[in-house]
C-alpha cells in the first residue's frame, strides 16, 4: 500500500521537516539515549499550543514525554489508567505510543546518518523508518485535533518513549507502572510497517548460552576441552529442533532462531576453555517463554554428550515478550482501515510482524486487544545501513493518524 515517489508539495511538509529534525538529534541505544529527543519533543508541543506536557523518567537519565489533549465533555480529563466507558468513568484514552532511540548508526551509510537527506522520494537517516517518521506524524496528528479546538470524549496522548530498542523495554514498562497506559487504553505504535496495520507480533526473546571447556596448548588439543566446538554442535542441533517445530502462525508465519553474537577463546594457539553465544528467537503460538528455555536447556544438557567433559548453561537475557495478537473488532483497527481507505484508496489486510513493539509489550502485560501498529517505513529498511522511508508515506501517515484520532476521539 505504499505510496510511490515524491512530488515537491510531499518533500516541503511539514511533517517531513519534522522527521529531519527528530533524525538530526542522535538518541542511538546504546549510546546517547534519548534525553535530547525528549527535550525537544516536549518543548515542541508546548510550542505548539499543547501545554499538558510532562517528563518522566523511566529509569535515571531515560526520559519519557507524555503530552496530553483532554476531553472536553466537562470533565477534567481521563486519568490514563484505562477505565472502562460508563456510568461516571471517563473514556480510556487513545495514546499514540512512539519511540525515540535507535538502534546504532552501525557502517557502511553512502550519506550522513543524521542529515535527513531527501533523494528520489526517500528521506533518508537513522530512524527515518524506526520510527521517528511515525512518532512526528503522531506529534502533528495531536497537534491538528487540538487545533480544531473541538470536543473531545477521550483524551488523546502522544508518548514518546525510551528504550524501545533495548532488552527492557524501559519506557513502555515504566507507562505501565506509572499508571499512564492500561489495559482499556486505545493504543497506537507508528512504527514502520510498509502502511500496513499490523495485529499480531512474534514473540522476542533473547538468551545467553556459555559452554565451558578445559583450556590447553593447541599443540595438545586432545588434553583439553574446546568450548568453541561445543557452542558450534550446540548450535546445530538447536537449528535442528526449531527445524522440526510444527508451528505456523497465518499471520506471522513460523518461528526462527537466530545466533547474533558470538565470543570465545583467549589467543590462537589455545584450546578455548569458554564461549558464549547470544541468541535470538522469534516465537508463535503456541510457544511460551517457558517452553523456548526449556528446548534450550535440554540442548544445553547434551553437552557432554557432544563432548566429554564440556558442559553448558542457557538463561534468558531479556524481558518476558511472548507472542500477542490484538482484536480485529477493535476500533481502533476500523479507524485505522477507515483512515487507510480515505487516504490511500484501499483498506489494508490485517498483518503480523515478526519484531516487538511498544504496542505488544502493552497488549502482554494488561491483556489489552485495542493496541496496533501502523507507520511509514518499513522492517526491512529498519536497522540497515542508508535507512529510509517514503515522503509520500510520511506524508499519508500524518492524515491517516489525524483521521483515525477524529474517528475515535470525535
Amino acid at each position: 500500500m505504499a505510496q510511490a515517489g515524491a512530488s515537491k508539495t510531499s518533500a516541503d511538509a511539514e511533517v517531513v521537516a519534522l522527521t529531519r529534525q527528530l533524525i538530526a538529534i542522535n538518541s542511538e541505544n546504546p549510546g546517547h539515549t534519548e534525553a535530547e529527543v525528549a527535550a525537544f519533543v516536549a518543548r515542541w508541543f508546548k510550542d505548539n499550543g499543547i501545554t499538558d506536557v510532562r517528563v518522566v523518567e523511566a529509569a535515571p537519565g531515560r526520559p519519557n514525554v507524555i503530552a496530553r489533549v483532554p476531553r472536553t465533555d466537562g470533565a477534567d480529563g481521563a486519568d490514563g489508567k484505562g477505565a472502562g466507558e460508563g456510568a461516571g468513568q471517563a473514556p480510556p484514552p487513545l495514546a499514540f505510543v512512539g519511540h525515540m532511540d535507535t538502534v546504532p548508526v552501525g557502517s557502511g551509510w553512502t550519506v550522513d546518518p543524521f542529515a535527513g537527506v531527501i533523494r528520489d522520494g526517500r528521506l533518508y537517516g537513522r530512524g527515518s523508518a524506526d520510527m521517528k517518521s511515525g512518532l512526528a506524524a503522531s506529534m502533528l496528528a495531536a497537534r491538528n485535533i487540538a487545533r480544531r479546538g473541538l470536543p473531545l470524549k477521550r483524551d488523546l496522548l502522544v508518548c514518546a518513549t525510551a528504550d524501545e530498542e533495548g532488552t527492557h523495554m524501559l519506557g513502555a514498562v515504566g507507562l505501565l507502572d506509572q499508571g499512564i497506559l492500561g489495559k482499556d487504553t486505545l493504543i497506537i505504535a507508528p512504527d514502520g510497517t510498509g502502511m500496513e496495520v499490523i495485529v499480531a507480533h512474534k514473540g522476542v526473546m533473547w538468551f545467553e548460552l556459555v559452554t565451558h571447556g578445559k583450556m590447553s596448548h593447541a599443540g595438545s588439543p586432545e588434553v583439553g576441552v574446546d568450548a568453541v566446538y561445543g557452542v558450534a554442535e550446540l548450535i546445530r542441533e538447536i537449528k535442528r529442533r526449531f527445524a522440526e517445530l510444527p508451528y505456523q502462525h497465518p499471520l506471522t508465519g513460523a518461528p526462527t532462531v537466530t545466533f547474533s553474537v558470538i565470543e570465545g577463546g583467549v589467543k590462537t594457539n589455545v584450546v578455548p576453555d569458554r564461549c558464549r553465544v547470544e541468541i535470538d528467537v522469534r516465537a508463535v503460538p503456541p510457544m511460551t517463554v517457558k517452553s523456548v528455555t526449556e528446548l534450550l536447556r535440554d540442548v544445553a544438557a547434551t553437552a557432554p554428550k557432544v563432548l566429554p567433559g564440556l558442559t553448558a548453561e542457557v538463561r534468558q537475557i531479556n524481558i518476558d515478550r511472548p507472542p500477542v495478537e490484538s482484536d480485529l473488532n477493535s476500533p481502533v483497527y476500523r479507524a485505522l482501515a477507515d483512515a487507510c481507505a480515505a487516504v490511500l484508496g484501499a483498506r489494508p489486510e490485517p498483518r503480523g510482524l515478526r519484531g516487538y513493539t511498544d504496542a505488544s509489550i502493552v497488549s502482554f502485560r494488561t491483556g489489552n486487544l485495542d493496541a496496533f501498529v501502523f507507520g511509514s517505513g518499513s522492517i526491512r529498511q529498519a536497522h540497515t545501513a542508508d535507512e529510509w522511508a517514503s515522503v509520500d508515506d510520511i506524508v499519508a501517515t500524518e492524515k491517516i493518524f489525524t483521521r483515525a484520532a477524529e474517528a475515535l476521539c470525535l
